[in-house]
């Protein structure tokens, strides 16, 4: 083994048991974030956008989104009751609810054609 690789083993046996402090990674991950947002931006124009949805996307929680859509529903079903739509009339209208009666005609089925109909014969192409 060359001296280079003796050095290397020594460091990773040493480095084997540090751990970095509790909520590293979450505060790295915060301050990443904001040094890229403050970077000027060398992309084409629309790309900033994207990834500005991105990462507003990613930023929004799950919790925020079922609260928005609640409120949004509330607000769909309340304009539903409350809407009445043009040409309705007025709500003191009564409406005919009585169901359909059906009467039977009295005579036969070939006596309700109409006889002039009846007595033409079809066409010839």
């Amino acid at each position: 083994m060359s001296d280079s690789e003796k050095k290397v083993k020594q460091i990773i046996r040493l480095k084997r048991y540090e751990k970095p402090p509790e909520g590293f990674f979450e505060g790295f991950l915060e301050d990443f974030q904001n040094r890229r947002e403050q970077l000027p931006a060398h992309r084409p124009e629309g790309f900033t956008a994207v990834e500005r949805i991105k990462s507003w996307w990613n930023q929004v929680g799950v919790t925020k989104w079922m609260v928005g859509c609640g409120a949004a529903y509330a607000i769909i079903a309340i304009g539903m009751t409350w809407w009445e739509p043009k040409g309705s009339g007025s709500s003191n209208q009564k409406t005919n609810l009585s169901p359909v009666k059906h009467e039977p005609s009295k005579r036969p089925l070939e006596q309700q054609q109409d006889p002039q109909k009846k007595n033409q014969s079809p066409k010839a192409f």
